[in-house]
């Protein structure tokens, strides 16, 4: 059985998601087409590299990336580091001929985003970005009743993601607070997201935006930690505060085909909301409705149906899902987020193996940053913005 080679640069959170879903494939997949092995990782740091390669199980670390690329062994590159370093990483790997999975955002604007995706389908290398959430099987039959027509004319949406990880003030300065690494913060960081679902389920253009951003906390404490969520520190009179310079809350409003109207609303400081994804979609002959607190289903609503049994039933997600079907044998057993980032992964493997195309690739990347950058332009325009503008 050949060996796919990975290299993983970002050895944070996400890295380590990356590193399980490659170690997990064989006993969910099988090994019929590629086996991956965990080859070599980088940090920013020798020290870092080391404990990451002694935890998450590689071969070899590094503290230099480029080392990755030029190693002829190394068959793709996962990309996990902070936003501005993607692009860079992502070009360097595909000149080379490499494969690449890369977390979303692709890039931090959707002129280097498009390049990339035009550089990977010249060198026909096979690529991937991070937007897992549209794996999950419940979106996956989503999609297939909106498909099959159950739904009519689709009209409407409306989409959230909510959060308070960064509602407390204490919660220290990292890079997603700095314009020049993060590039924005939740509409590219959230509402990306559900540009994303939206465009899963539905596969509609959307044609204009109008965006309002805001920044809540102005100002958060400098850390020997780097912004960890989990970590606190405490702001007293000692406390150096540094600039936040990127979106807490935002909501756009989009205009789509065939006279649809949406909205997407997300933030990383609403109290009391522990990072929620929900939506409303509704078309003249039914309605979906989904909440990441309910993962495992989606609700329905049948207009077509006699009046007096018209209202939103539950589906559960089951065996008769595929993708449910590889890590459960019977309904009521759920699926979590790093079974989505295992079917995300899986994606990419069997693109190399099969000569297919991943889901979603780079030029899906390309279009959901489009929508990010032209959120961003409505809102210090204050005007809406028709996405052709930027095209």
């Amino acid at each position: 059985m050949k060996k796919l080679n990975v290299g993983l640069v970002g050895a944070g959170w996400m890295g380590k998601m990356h590193s399980y879903c490659y170690k997990a494939y064989r006993q969910f997949f099988g090994s019929e087409t590629l086996e991956p092995f965990l080859h070599t990782i980088c940090e920013i740091n020798d020290d870092l590299s080391n404990k990451a390669k002694k935890d998450f199980g590689y071969e070899y670390c590094t503290s230099n990336w480029k080392e990755l690329i030029d190693n002829p062994e190394i068959d793709i590159i996962n990309i996990t580091s902070p936003n501005h370093l993607h692009y860079e990483v992502a070009k360097k790997a595909i000149e080379a001929g490499k494969h690449v999975y890369c977390e979303k955002p692709l890039t931090n604007s959707y002129k280097t985003a498009l390049e990339l995706a035009e550089l990977a389908e010249k060198k026909g290398v096979k690529t991937l970005v991070g937007f897992n959430f549209i794996q999950n099987p419940a979106q996956l039959h989503a999609r297939d009743i909106v498909k099959d027509g159950k739904l009519g004319d689709i009209h409407h949406f409306r989409g959230e993601m909510i959060a308070d990880y960064m509602a407390d003030p204490n919660i220290g300065h990292s890079w997603r607070n700095e314009i020049s690494k993060a590039g924005s913060g939740q509409i590219g960081d959230t509402s990306s997201h559900v540009f994303s679902l939206f465009k899963h389920l539905t596969n509609k253009k959307i044609l204009e935006v109008f965006c309002h951003r805001n920044i809540y906390i102005k100002k958060r404490p400098q850390t020997d930690f780097g912004g960890d969520f989990a970590k606190k520190t405490t702001i007293n009179k000692e406390a150096v505060l540094i600039e936040n310079e990127t979106d807490d809350k935002a909501i756009t409003l989009f205009k789509f085909e065939n006279n649809g109207i949406g909205i997407v609303e997300s933030s990383r400081v609403s109290t009391g909301n522990k990072n929620d994804l929900k939506y409303t979609l509704t078309g003249n002959q039914g309605a979906l409705r989904f909440s990441m607190k309910r993962n495992n289903e989606i609700q329905f609503y049948n207009n077509n149906e006699e009046e007096s049994l018209k209202g939103f039933k539950k589906i559960e997600m089951g065996p008769f899902n595929d993708e449910f079907a590889k890590f459960h044998p019977v309904a009521g057993i759920g699926l979590g987020y790093q079974d989505y980032k295992l079917l995300e992964c899986k994606q990419i493997i069997e693109a190399i193996a099969l000569n297919g195309e991943a889901y979603p690739n780079f030029r899906w990347g390309a279009e959901i940053q489009l929508l990010v950058d032209a959120a961003i332009k409505s809102s210090k325009e204050n005007r809406w913005i028709k996405i052709k503008e930027l095209v």
